[in-house]
């Protein structure tokens, strides 16, 4: 998200626990029942918003480099155009004017722009990849074909399983890693790197009951890009771009033969492959995920292991379990069969468990409504709990008709990062640019001339340079103290040491590229509150 875009915002300042927004001096509303109005009044015809067919089109590029890839997906938007799909570093899908083809084709290093059904034999320079990328064209986008024969929800007489965990402890072992390594996932909203692992297994170790063909292959990685195209048509401003890293990597186990919880064994030979060899799964796959982030130059990362089942009886683990997800990631599961699923509807299937991997909560009977997920800490109200504010289709309740109508629903949409509680058109999740707690000394009363310590968390995309604060527009600008050392993070963790009751302050962020952001707070007005604070954009320079 550019600077351009965050000038002249509104400030609003939400309490975490119960997102109840303070606006001005005493006056509050309850910010999910006002979201629930704005969203029932907007639902109709805006939250899914599909590109025109006519402008859908498939780019491919003369260049091997992965930065000239970046500018020709920077040429496209500059057009009025936007990259949905990025197969590396070769062939772009996306949305683009007609009107802009001569020019591109002209300046970029984009060598064809075709909006027909393309013949994969026209690419077969590209390998094996840029062959499945207009496979993948061709079904889903070119001559998309009718709906598969989608099991019906009323079939699927199995209560889901819980499908949703928290990762183990991911601290990176590097003394120079940042906060950032250890978020791979934080909000879907922007580039985000999607590793696609197929495991076969050697023999080495388990007998091997399953190969993975071409075809099946093929299958799963079209239904993939299914799923990531509808969440990113379901929320245009996410601005989502996905790019693909497909791998079939060795493992002398046969993983659908095991229960899911022995992951940590064929996970962690496959990662070996790729030079990551810990001993924690969760570990080796958010290096992994990383690497791709780092590589291809992305916001985000998780890794899709797909694990063969075709000649499994009933294509689950050995202990019921056929799809989970890790909330934040590191990486999700899936077999090929999805138990009663099938792999027709590993489309929707997997979009269930992506939403998981940006923190999107289940929505099954056992899940309280007032369970709060995601980065802006939102509640679980579209629970099927019982006696939540909301009780609307969607993605998260499981199954499969939710997928097929595009429906999700007010609570998960806040929980992965798109609310946009002061409609300015920017989502909430980029928006806010530091959120924190005002403490207080124990017992004592806000009245009092006591002074008070501040500490929050700034977040800015082009890595937080620092962090300072004053006491009125006079003052001298004085660091606060970076709780992790030293501020070079996408998220950086700080402290103002002390503050005198009453006092007028105000906190200033700079970024990396220069960029301040200057939130202006009463301190005898604060309260003792998590904050989300979305701050006005000012150039450097200007106090």
């Amino acid at each position: 998200m550019t600077p351009e875009r965050l000038v002249n915002r509104v400030g609003m300042i939400v309490t975490i626990p119960a997102l109840i927004a303070t606006i001005g001096a005493g006056e509050k509303i309850n910010v999910q029942q006002e979201a629930l109005k704005v969203w029932r009044e907007a639902r109709s015809g805006v939250i899914y918003q599909a590109g025109k067919e006519t402008e859908q089109a498939i780019i491919i590029l003369n260049t091997d480099s992965v930065p000239e890839m970046q500018q020709a997906i920077e040429a496209v938007d500059s057009e009025g155009g936007h990259v949905t799909h990025v197969f590396p570093p070769q062939v772009l899908i996306g949305s683009l004017p007609e009107s802009s083809e001569e020019t591109l084709l002209q300046d970029t290093d984009i060598k064809l722009i075709d909006r027909e059904t393309l013949d994969p034999s026209t690419v077969a320079d590209l390998g094996k990849e840029g062959e499945q990328a207009v496979e993948i064209w061709n079904a889903d986008f070119a001559n998309p074909q009718p709906e598969s024969p989608h099991l019906p929800s009323e079939e699927i007489d199995k209560e889901p399983l819980e499908d949703a965990f928290l990762p183990r402890n991911l601290s990176l072992s590097t003394q120079d890693a940042t906060e950032i390594d250890n978020k791979t996932s934080e909000y879907m909203i922007g580039k985000v790197a999607v590793g696609i692992v197929f495991p076969e297994s050697d023999g080495s170790l388990d007998p091997s009951t399953e190969d993975w063909t071409s075809e099946e292959q093929t299958q799963v990685f079209n239904k993939i890009v299914a799923a990531t195209d509808w969440w990113a048509k379901l929320e245009p401003g996410a601005d989502l771009t996905f790019y693909y890293d497909v791998k079939t990597l060795p493992t002398g186990y046969e993983p659908i033969n095991h229960p899911h919880t022995d992951e940590n064994l064929w996970i962690n030979q496959i990662m070996a492959e790729s030079g990551n060899d810990t001993s924690s799964c969760f570990l080796n796959t958010r290096n992994y995920d990383n690497a791709l982030r780092q590589s291809l130059g992305t916001d985000w990362a998780f890794t899709i292991f797909v694990v063969d089942s075709s000649n499994d009886q009933d294509g689950v683990f050995t202990d019921g379990y056929f799809a989970y997800a890790f909330f934040g990631g590191p990486f999700l599961v899936m077999t090929y069969n999805n138990d009663g699923y099938g792999p027709d509807n590993l489309d929707a299937v997997a979009a269930h468990e992506i939403g998981h991997i940006f923190y999107a909560a289940d929505q099954y009977t056992d899940k309280p409504c007032t369970q709060t997920s995601g980065y802006l800490q939102v509640e679980n109200q579209n629970s099927e709990y019982g006696n939540c504010s909301s009780n609307a289709p969607s993605l998260m309740r499981g199954y499969i008709s939710p997928f097929i109508n595009h429906d999700l629903d007010l609570y998960a949409r806040g929980q992965i990062g798109w609310w946009d509680l002061d409609h300015d058109g920017i989502l909430d999740a980029i928006d806010q640019d530091v959120r924190g707690t005002y403490l207080y000394p124990h017992g004592e009363a806000l009245t009092g001339k006591v002074p008070i310590s501040v500490e929050g968390l700034a977040v800015d995309s082009n890595k937080v340079a620092s962090v300072e604060y004053r006491l009125d527009d006079n003052g001298v600008w004085q660091l606060a103290v970076p709780l992790d050392g030293k501020f070079n993070g996408v998220s950086e963790p700080f402290r103002i040491p002390s503050l005198p009751i009453p006092s007028l302050f105000q906190i200033r962020i700079t970024d990396s590229k220069g960029v301040s952001r200057v939130e202006f707070h009463n301190s005898n007005e604060l309260g003792n509150l998590p904050l989300f604070i979305w701050l006005p954009r000012i150039s450097a320079g200007q106090h």
